[in-house]
């Protein structure tokens, strides 16, 4: 997170690369996207690129980023 927000404050889109990456666990990457969804808002989601992610990671990924926008709006 220390690396990603100075990046996504110059508006450069930052790509979070899963190569290799077999499983990752919910709490792996709500740790690492949800601070930056609460704080910046859905719109950061434009700014940031998940690449060379398995069905397993990508499912992992959508579930956290679904409810990082419920806890927004509510």
């Amino acid at each position: 997170l220390d690396e990603i927000d100075p990046l996504l404050d110059t508006g450069a889109e930052v790509s979070i690369d899963f190569a290799g990456v077999e499983l990752a666990t919910q709490s792996f990457v709500h740790a690492l996207i949800s601070a930056l969804i609460r704080s910046r808002g859905a719109a950061v989601l434009d700014q940031l690129l998940f690449i060379n992610c398995n069905e397993t990671v990508q499912r992992v990924i959508e579930i956290v980023v679904e409810y990082s926008q419920d806890d927004v709006s509510t």
